[in-house]
């Protein structure tokens, strides 16, 4: 539960740090600012409330939504949420919270991506530019790894992060 506090600040820094430093500080503070409204857009797609702007839809099929606990892809989520909201038994009560964890983590992650998205689209960058800026420039890429990933985030948590943030930071020297 604390994570859902302190991951999104986490998310949030490091877009701002990566959007500044490859793409300068008008896109970073864009990308920054318009975080709160991302974030209630995306919310608003995961649990399936009403029309999503445009812009939200375009996202969604950009190929720039990245799942970040890997329990299947976004549109499955988006039915579970909609079937697990109400009552039911402790089974169900389990599944929900699992789905909470889920839905809190990839909400954050995403809408730091969908105002990077945003702002590159408002910069005139096509929906594809737009998409590779927010997928993997200016945050972690989950999807991203080799052959070694799954042994090597099996032996250590959160080790492909890891050494995608330090390339990440590499690539800037």
């Amino acid at each position: 539960p604390l994570f859902a506090i302190f991951n999104p600040i986490k998310d949030v820094q490091t877009t701002s740090f990566m959007s500044y430093a490859k793409h300068g500080p008008k896109f970073a503070a864009e990308v920054t600012t318009g975080y709160p409204r991302a974030y209630k857009d995306i919310n608003k797609a995961l649990l399936g409330h009403g029309d999503l702007p445009p812009d939200v839809t375009e996202y969604l099929g950009s190929g720039a939504v990245v799942r970040t606990m890997g329990f299947g892809d976004f549109e499955a989520t988006l039915s579970q949420l909609r079937s697990a909201v109400g009552g039911g038994d402790l089974r169900q009560a389990g599944a929900r919270a699992v789905k909470w964890v889920e839905h809190a983590n990839d909400a954050a992650e995403n809408a730091t991506r969908l105002s990077a998205y945003r702002t590159s689209r408002a910069q005139g960058k096509s929906v594809q530019e737009a998409a590779l800026i927010a997928k993997g420039e200016v945050a972690l890429n989950f999807e991203r790894g080799g052959d070694l990933k799954p042994v090597l985030n099996s032996l250590f948590a959160f080790s492909g992060a890891g050494i995608q943030g330090t390339d990440m930071i590499y690539g800037l020297a």
